[in-house]
């Protein structure tokens, strides 16, 4: 009896063995490199190279996590280059040959963290068209909306994306990054950062060119207050002689008029 529970327990081990999911980050070798391919089995975090590949020189650099690698087609690694690459390691979904200029870990381990690039291989420079991407324009502010964010639409050579997501409404500072389709290469900017500003308030905004609040000041320029639409009296400096004048003549035709009909009372 013991002996037939034991082979039941062995028995259930085996089949739990046998149908265990695979873990999520398990290793996947790269197809083996043919003569002629690069391979570079210690690949570490801020490493940087060059190999010559289907008469291509191709240099390349890891950042300094350690997460991503790209290519180059020049020695100051200002013009990225598309290879066929593969880079050992990691999930079913995240291993594989892929073509691109730039290969970036985007997967965690089983332990929450992401691995570092510790191997690629480099299996040829494919013929890629080349194809510029269109500029993200920020539409300015108003009075009644906030700037715009206008991103190029995708079309059949690139593809275009925003970190953060953007709507429409949205304010503060935004990375367009365009992105080479399939069968195409990127010449030229692919990224840009925008700041998209808030909607427009203050003096501005008021129709007539100034803020209620507050006395008036002539001119009426803007930003100012409510200009001063009452007519000014003229004042100079021969206001007070003129006004002496008047009151001197006015004063001598009242003292004539009173003597004048004194004088004709004593008749």
């Amino acid at each position: 009896m013991r002996h037939r529970f034991i082979g039941t327990l062995a028995a259930m081990a085996m089949i739990l063995a046998i149908t265990a999911p695979v873990a999520a980050d398990a290793p996947n070798d790269c197809p083996d490199p043919a003569a002629g391919d690069f391979a570079d089995e210690s690949t570490g975090p801020a490493e940087t190279g060059q190999f010559t590949i289907d008469g291509t020189t191709v240099y390349y650099a890891v950042t300094n996590d350690g997460h991503t690698i790209s290519f180059f087609s020049d020695v100051e690694r200002t013009e990225p280059i598309a290879v066929e690459l593969c880079v050992k390691g990691g999930s079913v979904e995240n291993s594989g040959v892929v073509t691109a200029s730039t290969y970036t870990v985007d997967f965690d381990n089983s332990g929450g963290q992401t691995p570092q690039i510790s191997n690629f291989v480099v299996y040829s420079v494919p013929q890629l068209t080349p194809t510029t991407a269109a500029a993200a324009s920020v539409a300015p502010p108003s009075c009644t909306a906030a700037g715009t964010l206008v991103v190029p639409a995708d079309t059949a050579s690139v593809m275009y994306t925003v970190s953060p997501a953007y709507s429409a409404g949205a304010t503060g500072t935004f990375t367009v990054t365009a992105t080479a389709k399939a069968g195409f290469a990127l010449t030229g900017t692919s990224q840009w950062t925008v700041t998209v500003a808030a909607k427009v308030t203050g003096a501005v905004c008021v129709t007539g060119g100034g803020t209620l609040p507050g006395n008036p000041v002539r001119g009426g320029t803007l930003g100012s207050t409510l200009p001063n639409t009452a007519m000014d009296a003229p004042l100079n400096d021969a206001m007070p002689t003129m006004l002496v004048t008047v009151l001197a003549l006015a004063g001598l035709a009242y003292v004539g008029h009173r003597n004048l009909r004194a004088i004709g009372s004593r008749r």
